[in-house]
C-alpha cells in the first residue's frame, strides 16, 4: 500500500503503474491529462512503465468538449 496525494487529498493505493490506478479510477479511454510530480505526461507515455511510489503527487484533469 502507497500513500499518495491524489487531487489534492491523501489516499492510499495498491496500484504499482499509473495505467493500473486509471483502471481503478474509471478513466482509461478518457480523455485526461496526467501531473504526476508537477510533471505534465505526453499523450504517448507508456503508462503502464510509469510506477507509482510512495508520496507521489497525481492531478488527472478530464477534457470536456463542447462550446
Amino acid at each position: 500500500m502507497k500513500n499518495i496525494i491524489y487531487q489534492c487529498n491523501e489516499e492510499e493505493t495498491d496500484s504499482e503503474n499509473l495505467h493500473d490506478f486509471l483502471l481503478v479510477k474509471n478513466l482509461i479511454g478518457k480523455r485526461v491529462i496526467i501531473e504526476i510530480n508537477n510533471t505534465i505526461l505526453e499523450n504517448n507515455s507508456d503508462l503502464k512503465n510509469i510506477r507509482i511510489n510512495n508520496n507521489d503527487i497525481i492531478n488527472i484533469f478530464s477534457i470536456v468538449s463542447g462550446g
